[in-house]
């Protein structure tokens, strides 16, 4: 059995721009904070398709969801070392088959639900069971358990070593308030919903989406980890850089 108890430092840990900077590729032009109003602005020149962390994979837009909803894990900033993110440590068993992780404590979604594994094993059940774009970094799993409130047991059809990798990737899955999930189900898995809408548990709450014009991300200022420096992220999508 191998236990991890790693932690990254929090301390701007989800800084928009230096995420920014390592995933845009080219979408991302430039950036221009205002220090003075704690405000920070990105043109994209590329729209964001969607805020569905289940289904979301252009790189702008998952930049965004990356400060909105978090997963289980992450990789270190400016490295390729993972690290707890809402699971606070876990265990591999021997045969590599069996994930067990253990949640951090005193979490709330934007909406004011508690965190905890049934919220996890909610979430990881849509990503995985409903067809939806990147249901395949769930593929292998075969069997998920929440033996209490701050346990999630994970079990693998066959030992994948890169299972972590995929929890940690920034398309990886990610956590949604199960309340939300229930009130926008609408027989699409609230695939519509959450298009246009998030509640997640991460430092930044999505404030305004307007398709092909403007996104605002808030400070959600109840995060459970260290706040971040900026108190308003505004994305205007910009297709002509000469606007």
């Amino acid at each position: 059995m191998q236990i991890y108890a790693y932690r990254a430092e929090r301390f701007y840990k989800h800084s928009f721009g230096l995420q920014m900077l390592g995933l845009v590729l080219g979408l991302l032009v430039w950036i221009a904070p205002v220090y003075a109003q704690e405000v920070l602005r990105i043109p994209y020149v590329a729209d964001i398709g969607t805020f569905d962390p289940d289904n979301g994979f252009e790189v702008g837009g998952v930049s965004a969801i990356n400060n909105v909803y978090e997963g289980l894990v992450e990789y270190e900033p400016g490295s390729t070392r993972i690290v707890g993110l809402l699971a606070r440590n876990w265990e591999v068993s021997d045969d590599g088959l069996t994930y067990t992780f253990q949640l951090a404590e005193g979490v709330k979604f934007h909406d004011g639900m508690p965190f905890n594994a049934a919220a996890v094993i909610k979430s990881f059940e849509r990503r995985r069971d409903r067809g939806l774009i990147l249901s395949y970094f769930l593929a292998n799993v075969k069997d998920m358990r929440a033996p209490d409130d701050s346990t999630v047991v994970l079990t693998l059809t066959h030992p994948q070593p890169s299972f972590l990798d995929a929890l940690a990737s920034p398309w990886g899955p990610k956590i949604i308030s199960p309340q939300a999930l229930a009130e926008h189900e609408n027989g699409d898995f609230a695939t519509t919903w959450l298009n246009e809408h998030a509640i997640g548990t991460g430092p930044f709450k999505l404030a305004e989406f307007k398709r092909g014009q403007r996104y605002v991300l808030e400070r959600n200022d109840d995060y459970w980890g260290n706040k971040p420096f900026f108190r308003q992220i505004q994305i205007s999508v910009v297709p002509d850089i000469s606007q």
